[in-house]
């Protein structure tokens, strides 16, 4: 029975036969390590670019992803509320068919009346 130290040798012996095989009939097999090296690299720079989210994408109930969409867009539309952008606020107000005007009315105050 072979020693373990002899299946050793014999791989590392068919290994160098087939290397030299190859090279023989013109393959380049450090060209096609480095080639494929490089195209690693290219791809771990490309994807380390993505890694770094702020947010992960998000599966949740219907309810609470309009109560986690509308965490962001309430203090947007306060700001603009406030700018005297009535105009956005107006759009989001006619889903529910309403208006708003912040005529005749004191600072910070603003109107709504109902559409009809």
């Amino acid at each position: 029975m072979k020693e373990f130290n002899e299946f050793l040798n014999e791989g590392k012996s068919a290994s160098s036969r087939l290397t030299s095989r190859l090279k023989s009939k013109g393959l380049d097999l450090d060209k096609k390590a480095k080639d494929r090296k490089a195209e690693h690299d290219k791809l771990k720079a490309k994807y380390a670019k993505e890694d770094t989210l702020d947010e992960a994408p998000l599966v949740m109930k219907d309810a609470d992803i309009l109560d986690s969409i509308w965490d962001k867009v309430k203090p947007e539309l306060q700001k603009m509320l406030k700018s005297g952008n009535l105009e956005a606020v107006n759009n989001f107000a006619r889903i529910g068919k309403y208006r708003i005007t912040k005529d005749k009315q004191s600072k910070g105050k603003t109107y709504r009346h109902d559409l009809k």
